[in-house]
């Protein structure tokens, strides 16, 4: 039985830098969504939280051992976007981030979270993307996706049911892969409550002490869907 550990986290703002630090600190593999046409910028969303997006200068250090994928080149979602214009938003993240990482970006995660299946086939047939992610469902499942293109994490990073789900991933028996996929974003870890780094700390120690293997996004699923075809 083979148990995977993955994470990712998207939008690429500063707190990346810190979150970096503690993920090395316990030796938790990770892939994180850029954007490429963010350079810094900085701003205050419509939620009234500050933001400010990482500079392009300091991405090879930050994400250095991590995977970095495509989050689209401005964020955009592709619900309403054509085949080539979502091709031409990834293939921009692709050319610039390449300049960056020594690993080929070849995964790519639906802004907002919104899937069509419009997107999924221009993916499907779009050579460079392997893997597309949406974001998590109550359902919280550690069963391998059925559609490389349609990979659902298994819960936030603050789930309120961590603790049963972290426990329910060390105890399951099965002959098939499991996948502990856990999503979130740097900057609700600075702005949770006072106590998010706190928190981000205890849930990656007991992430580090369960019996898997700890793999970016790309590792995994390639695991996952090779495993499925040699059935």
């Amino acid at each position: 039985m083979k148990k995977i550990v993955t994470l990712s986290f998207d939008d690429g703002e500063i707190y990346d830098m810190q979150l970096t630090q503690l993920l090395r600190k316990y030796r938790l593999a990770a892939t994180f969504y850029l954007c490429s046409g963010f350079d810094g910028e900085y701003g205050i969303c419509k939620n009234g939280r500050p933001y400010q997006k990482m500079r392009l200068c300091d991405i090879e250090a930050t994400y250095r051992g991590f995977e970095i994928g495509s989050h689209s080149f401005l964020h955009r979602g592709v619900e309403g976007r054509n085949a080539d214009a979502l091709r031409e938003n990834i293939e921009k993240d692709i050319d610039l981030f390449s300049q960056y990482s020594e690993r080929p970006v070849c995964c790519f995660a639906y802004p907002g979270g919104t899937v069509t299946q419009s997107a999924i086939n221009t993916l499907s047939a779009f050579q460079p993307i392997r893997f597309a992610r949406t974001v998590p469902t109550k359902q919280r499942s550690f069963l391998p996706p059925e559609n490389p293109y349609y990979c659902i994490p298994t819960a936030h990073i603050f789930d309120p049911d961590m603790d049963m789900i972290i426990s329910s991933f060390k105890s399951i028996e099965s002959n098939q892969v499991q996948v502990l996929h856990i999503f979130g974003h740097s900057y609700e870890i600075a702005y949770h409550c006072n106590d998010g780094w706190k928190r981000m700390n205890q849930l990656f120690r007991r992430l580090a002490a369960i019996d898997a293997q700890f793999l970016c996004n790309a590792d995994a699923y390639d695991i996952v869907f090779n495993s499925a075809k040699n059935k």
